[in-house]
């Protein structure tokens, strides 16, 4: 029965009921219902979903009606236009691309993960009048997962032109367009695009006629996003609190005069919005759903305890995981292995990206790829490819753009923890609640604080991962327990209260990874020797003082990270490392006769920290240095003071430099001159009498340059020209500097500086002003009377910086 057919039987039928009030107010009602019931027919039509026959459609149209059923739900579940809040600045952006003079056709890309709103920013433009009248033709069209290049142009013809097209082939499709658009200024939104194979012939079949044309890209993945034109995506963000707030309160109380939030409420409803982090879709569907419930504090608490259950098993909240969870199913097998392990961190858990690529390697998940790239080179790529999918965030970035922190959505990780419990990869144990049947039945397990465990047991045999994650364990649970893990390929103890090693440990033969860091552990023994598949080993930060020699018979170690890293204090020798070629990462210790000798054989070896021991030892310690082909970061310590950079030849791949000591000699110029690919220098203590910047100065790839007590003269001077990529400046404990000059032109990237325990600098360098890229300077325990001089009369030298901070 048709929505009109309805409202009219309803007004025959009740049109002089007893209770005429009441009836007037069902009508009301389907008068509201009719226009939602319309615009889902004019939705189901712009989408072209048509009905699926029981039986009588293929498994890909399915697919693809899902697909398009997907982007209804999200478009009606938003609003009107008039209350959609947020992603304005970045409309207006669009909207400014679309109507500027440029006469030339421009590809325009909306680039963000699932449920951001990037369809519903460009369908705001796509119905502005505004709009419609400055193209000739405006065409939106869907493209999704499942496409076929045909039926893209097919649909694009329709719109504009019409006629005849059946039996035409892509080619003849594409050539039929170019002459409809041959003459027309045109719009075509093509909305979440997947990949760029169409694109060579669809870049052919959109007429580049020079009058003002646009393509507009709605898009999850980073690689299709770069098809736009330079400068030319606006990549979406999570929306602010204030705007998620207001978001919500215009869905949850929509009944409410004002659509306030009453106080009772307000406490739950700032978790549940915090809850959403931001994401659009989920505000909205949240609050939507809260909208229908009863305004108690009670239940709108039980409701909050009970979000992630809402969001994984509630109906009315299907769409929202369905939106992200596309994302999910487009991914190989090997990535979605990847993201399930991230996703068995709790909420809000910084990703290292170290740490989780050496994870993914020891549990297999990273397949080699030539003997040309290493698996960390092929785990970096699938990291890299996660958050080109949107399904990664990166929070922290080193000095030179590289990534080294990430986070995941918190309702990406629901999806992945669902997923995971259902398949039985991994469950996160965080509470009380998490104590299910599905523990002891998954192959992997993560205990975050506040995590409870079972009870050892023989099912625990299928474990391949079992990672503490800030949890002051037990230490008999821990020395109990292992015995039964005898499948376990990641082993992460990190924080336990432990002090000596539990045997078990070295009977864990297929053992990959062993964390022990930040424990209490005093000695390795040496049945660890046993440990042959041991690729990483991270022992920093507990109260070991050496290794046993059987750690030389770890054919397969790539990463051995030991040591108080912070102090750069070096561990006991190890003796002959030569069987280690496998070595990738190596740090810190001590570089005795032996260990020299054995070093030159470690042609993988990327991270080198050593501390010497002996002056005669010194150019021989270079000599090996200079032999590795793959080192990209080097620290040398040596608190005899005996660093010398005499015997330094050139290293090519080397980024990171850092000494620590005094310096035997004076600097010496034509040993940074050959530093070609040095992105970042930090000196300590070097003592050194001379000006360094002269050197330093020649290694014009520099981005971070950190001097901690590294000089002991007076002025430092930054000439014109100098240090074009540097971005970060550190100037740290240097007792006689009293002057600073920085020449125009200097520096002119530089983003970040901190001056920090220079007691004899009393003014602020007038040169500051020169810096004009400044974003950011960090006071700290500078003298009185150089922070009064900030504060008033010399403030107007670095008036332009916009964050301040003096400690």
């Amino acid at each position: 029965m048709q929505s009109d057919d309805a409202s009219s039987f309803l007004k025959r039928k009740f049109g002089t009921p007893k209770n005429i009030l009441a009836w007037r107010d069902v009508l009301n009602r389907l008068n509201l219902i009719e226009p939602q019931i319309q615009n889902l027919k004019n939705q189901k039509e712009f989408y072209g979903i048509s009905k699926i026959e029981a039986g009588g459609s293929s498994s890909r149209a399915r697919a693809e009606n899902r697909l398009r059923l997907q982007h209804v739900s999200d478009l009606v579940s938003l609003g009107e236009e008039d209350e959609f809040i947020g992603n304005m600045d970045e409309t207006n952006k669009l909207i400014e691309w679309l109507m500027s003079d440029t006469q030339s056709r421009t590809v325009i890309s909306i680039l963000g993960m699932g449920g951001l709103g990037k369809t519903y920013c460009c369908r705001r433009v796509y119905r502005s009048p505004e709009i419609t009248r400055h193209f000739n033709c405006v065409v939106w069209i869907s493209v999704s997962q499942s496409y076929q290049v045909e039926d893209i142009l097919k649909r694009i013809i329709k719109e504009v032109a019409g006629g005849y097209l059946e039996g035409l082939d892509h080619v003849k499709l594409a050539e039929r367009l170019q002459f409809c658009l041959r003459n027309r200024k045109y719009l075509v939104f093509l909305d979440d695009v997947w990949d760029t194979d169409a694109w060579p012939l669809l870049d052919q079949a959109f007429m580049k006629n020079n009058l003002g044309s646009r393509i507009v890209l709605t898009t999850r993945i980073k690689n299709v996003a770069s098809l736009a034109h330079e400068n030319h995506v606006i990549e979406l963000n999570k929306l602010p609190g204030g705007e998620s707030w207001t978001l919500f309160c215009s869905k949850a109380f929509s009944r409410i005069e004002g659509r306030e939030c009453p106080p009772s409420l307000r406490n739950w409803a700032e978790k549940i919005v915090a809850k959403c982090q931001g994401l659009p879709l989920a505000i909205v569907a949240i609050g939507s759903l809260l909208s229908y419930r009863e305004k108690e504090e009670e239940e709108w608490r039980s409701f909050y305890r009970q979000l992630n259950w809402q969001f994984a098993n509630n109906p009315d909240l299907d769409w929202v995981m369905n939106t992200l969870y596309v994302s999910f199913s487009d991914l190989p097998d090997d990535l979605k292995n990847c993201l399930l392990y991230c996703g068995l961190y709790p909420e809000d858990f910084p990703i290292k990206r170290k740490g989780i690529i050496r994870s993914w390697i020891a549990e297999g998940f990273v397949e080699e790829r030539g003997a040309m790239t290493t698996k960390e080179e092929v785990a970096g790529g699938l990291l890299r490819e996660l958050e080109n999918r949107s399904l990664l965030q990166v929070a922290r970035r080193n000095p030179y753009g590289k990534p080294k922190v990430f986070n995941i959505h918190d309702l990406v990780r629901e999806m992945t923890l669902t997923i995971s419990r259902k398949q039985k990869f991994g469950v996160l144990l965080n509470n009380i609640s998490d104590q299910t049947s599905a523990t002891v039945e998954a192959r992997r397990v993560l205990v975050a604080e506040d995590g409870i465990m079972l009870p050892p047991s023989v099912q625990y045999r299928q474990f391949r991962s079992f990672i503490l994650v800030g949890v002051n364990m037990n230490p008999s649970f821990i020395h109990d327990t292992l015995p039964w893990f005898r499948l376990l390929r990641v082993l992460c103890l990190t924080y336990c209260n432990i002090g000596t090693v539990p045997d078990a440990i070295a009977e864990l033969y297929n053992l990959h990874y062993l964390d022990l860091s930040f424990t209490y552990i005093k000695q390795i023994p040496k049945s660890f020797g046993n440990l042959k598949n041991i690729q990483t080993l991270d022992l920093r930060w507990n109260l070991i003082n050496e290794l046993p020699n059987e750690i030389t018979l770890l054919t397969k170690l790539r990463h051995l990270v030991v040591g108080l890293l912070e102090n750069f204090m070096g561990f006991g020798s190890l003796g002959d490392i030569s069987r280690l070629k496998d070595l990738q990462t190596l740090q810190f210790m001590k570089a005795d006769k032996y260990f020299i000798s054995g070093l030159v054989n470690l042609k993988m070896l990327k991270t080198l920290c050593i501390e010497t021991i002996e002056p005669s030892s010194e150019s021989d310690v270079w000599a090996s240095i200079c032999k590795l082909p793959r080192l990209t970061t080097l620290t040398i310590s040596d608190y005899n003071g005996n660093l010398d950079l005499e015997n330094l030849k050139p290293l090519p791949t080397l980024e990171v430099l850092r000494l620590w000591g005094k310096w035997e000699k004076p600097i010496a110029t034509p040993a940074f001159g050959s530093l070609c690919n040095l992105r970042k220098l930090k000196l300590w203590y070097s003592g050194l009498q001379e000006d360094p910047l002269p050197s330093f100065s020649l290694i014009a790839s520099l981005v971070k340059l950190a001097l901690r007590g590294a000089y002991n003269g007076q002025l430092l001077i930054f000439r014109a020209e100098w240090f074009p990529k540097l971005r970060f400046l550190l100037l740290q404990e240097m007792i006689q500097l009293s002057a600073v000059e920085i020449e125009e032109g200097t520096m002119r990237n530089l983003s970040y500086m901190r001056l920090q325990m220079l007691p004899s600098l009393k003014s602020v360098p007038s040169g500051l002003a020169n810096l004009r890229l400044l974003q950011e300077l960090d006071i700290k325990f500078m003298s009185e009377e150089f922070n009064v001089r900030l504060r008033g009369s010399e403030s107007g030298i670095v008036q332009h910086v916009p964050d301040i901070i003096i400690d």
